[in-house]
């Protein structure tokens, strides 16, 4: 039964939770640090495929690892940066054969960089960008930061904070060629980009392939194959997913029975709620919300 609840079987060495108390959470256009952790992978058949509505990030500074998303697996090696969009299907782990990856692993919210959905930084699923060692600007950053909260000196959280302000800056610039001119890229059409906003904001509504095609003026076939080019699922797969990611958020955060949860996900039938829950994460409803508060 453990092997359901992998997204958080890989060793924790460090864990630090800021979202109760980042000064930034009032500010919707600056993003902001929810936690910072420092981790070991686990094996291949110790995780599964999940997704966050949060922006994800992994500096690996030891290690090899493997990220998986549905369409592709990437090598990680030492000195990698992994950015993870929200919403982003992953896996990630190590092989039997290889050292264990050691990785620093942020989640990041309040990410708004139009035309881009929140807490996406890019068109692409995944960045991913090598340094040569770890004399580099993100790892002295992510250390300063565990410092500070290790430390715990006064106005610590404050400090982790604008350090971490400076950090996601210059990973911002580390990326700018995909990030500040996302609508000139051949790579994806501006109706896509539009599309995937539209799903963000309208979850709730009762949305269908006809509907979006009729939104934007295209045929249902075109829709589907230039989404799933940018995004590697189509656009019905995507908005099951930022539903079941809001859900996620209401099971973390509230004590709402899961039939209203199912509601205010934009799913109206519980039991199909519930179904589909536990095909995207393994693991059910009423599970992951028991195994979370007992972690967290």
């Amino acid at each position: 039964m453990l092997k359901l609840y992998n997204i958080f079987m890989t060793i924790i060495h460090q864990n630090f939770y800021l979202k109760k108390f980042s000064p930034f959470t009032e500010e919707a256009d600056l993003p902001h640090l929810i936690s910072l952790r420092r981790l070991s992978s686990g094996s291949a058949d110790s995780t599964f495929m999940h997704a966050h509505s949060l922006l994800e990030l992994f500096y690996f500074y030891e290690g090899v690892a493997r990220i998986e998303t549905p369409f592709k697996i990437y090598d990680i090696q030492p000195y990698n940066l992994v950015v993870l969009n929200a919403n982003t299907l992953h896996r990630q782990y190590s092989l039997p054969e290889d050292p264990p990856a050691s990785s620093f692993n942020c989640y990041i919210n309040d990410v708004h960089l139009a035309p881009l959905a929140s807490n996406t930084i890019s068109s692409s699923p995944i960045e991913i960008r090598k340094f040569d060692s770890n004399d580099n600007f993100i790892f002295s950053a992510l250390q300063k930061i565990i410092d500070e909260l290790s430390d715990r000196k006064i106005g610590y959280i404050r400090k982790a904070n604008c350090i971490f302000q400076t950090l996601f800056v210059d990973i911002l610039r580390l990326l700018h060629n995909r990030v500040l001119n996302e609508r000139t890229s051949p790579e994806i059409s501006d109706f896509i980009v539009d599309c995937k906003i539209y799903l963000d904001k309208n979850y709730l509504e009762y949305i269908t392939l006809e509907d979006l095609s009729k939104r934007f003026y295209v045929s249902k076939e075109y829709l589907c194959k230039k989404f799933s080019q940018a995004y590697h699922v189509s656009p019905i797969q995507y908005l099951m997913h930022v539903r079941i990611e809001q859900a996620k958020i209401l099971l973390e955060t509230t004590n709402h029975p899961i039939t209203d949860i199912a509601i205010m996900a934009g799913i109206s039938n519980p039991a199909y709620f519930s179904e589909l829950f536990k095909k995207i994460m393994n693991i059910s409803p009423s599970e992951y919300r028991k195994f979370f508060r007992t972690k967290f």
